[in-house]
């Protein structure tokens, strides 16, 4: 009997080990060393609060608001607890005064923000506030970028990995990338690193394994999506134009369908599409293509 149930367990081990999804594949690459440890060590908590108090108008607050707060309640906290370890002090475009950037909890469900202050007048000033929690912060001969990861909640299921230029007083994304799932990144992955490759005309898909951790709610599709989940088939994301130029992230066999998962070139004219919020220019996407033989 022993025997036979390890001979049926051989049998059905394929169809019940699941793929990796896109995310768990983002994990697997290397990172780019982060400058977050060498900028926060820069300063102590002491010197910190020291700058704030010289620098900050007491009728503003470096951390997000809770987003229930009633002022008719004034008993009850206003803001998330300040984190120092989310506080960083550099000069951002390079003016030769010291700006701040404040990465926090921004609301519930684990939401992070980010807060881009710079000094005018030996003033803190807020400038911009971006979606999502610090991946690195790179300094430039004449600005600063920063990278972000931005998670969904509730019924949402598209992350990205945005990419910010603080320039001169202004804020501009330069870059923001799409993909399904919920991703919890160490830093900024190394993208430069991967092997490149040439798709024509692709169709990006997610695998079931992608909408793990998330409760998708499609609008006007769905039902019909929803169906396509319960039976364990992928999903049709975006079709894109041209010959597109692309790092790839990972190669493997699935369901018996050789797939490769891909990070897209920056793309403009993006139309609504599965993947929630991507619309527009600068638009960067992680999927997976079927492999032609």
């Amino acid at each position: 009997m022993v025997y036979r149930i390890l001979a049926l367990l051989l049998i059905l081990l394929p169809a019940l080990v699941s793929a990796q999804s896109s995310y768990q594949e983002l994990h697997n690459l290397q990172y780019r060393t982060s400058s977050l440890d060498s900028i926060n060590s820069k300063f102590s908590e002491e010197q910190k609060l020291n700058f704030l108090q010289a620098t900050y108008l007491e009728e503003d607050s470096i951390q997000f608001e809770y987003p229930d707060y009633d002022p008719d309640y004034p008993e009850d906290p206003r803001y998330f607890p300040l984190r120092w370890s989310d506080f960083y002090l550099l000069d951002l475009n390079d003016d030769g005064k010291l700006d701040l950037v404040y990465s926090g909890p921004s609301s519930w469900n684990g939401l992070m923000g980010t807060k881009i202050y710079l000094q005018k007048e030996s003033r803190l000033e807020l400038i911009d506030q971006i979606q999502g929690g610090l991946l690195d912060i790179v300094q430039q001969e004449r600005s600063t970028l920063l990278h972000t990861t931005w998670v969904p909640c509730c019924d949402s299921y598209t992350s990205r990995i945005e990419t910010y230029e603080v320039n001169s007083d202004k804020v501009e994304r330069v870059e923001s990338i799409s993909v399904i799932g919920r991703i919890r990144l160490q830093g900024y992955p190394h993208f430069d690193g991967l092997p490149d490759g040439q798709v024509l005309n692709p169709q990006l898909w997610a695998i079931p394994e992608d909408f793990r951790q998330t409760h998708p709610y499609f609008r006007e599709r769905n039902r019909e999506l929803r169906d396509s989940l319960k039976r364990r088939a992928n999903i049709p994301l975006i079709e894109l134009d041209g010959n597109l130029l692309v790092k790839i992230l990972a190669q493997k066999e699935i369901r018996g369908i050789k797939m490769r998962l891909i990070l897209t070139p920056p793309l403009d004219n993006i139309p609504k599409s599965i993947y929630e919020w991507s619309v527009g220019d600068k638009r960067r996407f992680i999927g997976w293509v079927v492999v032609e033989n």
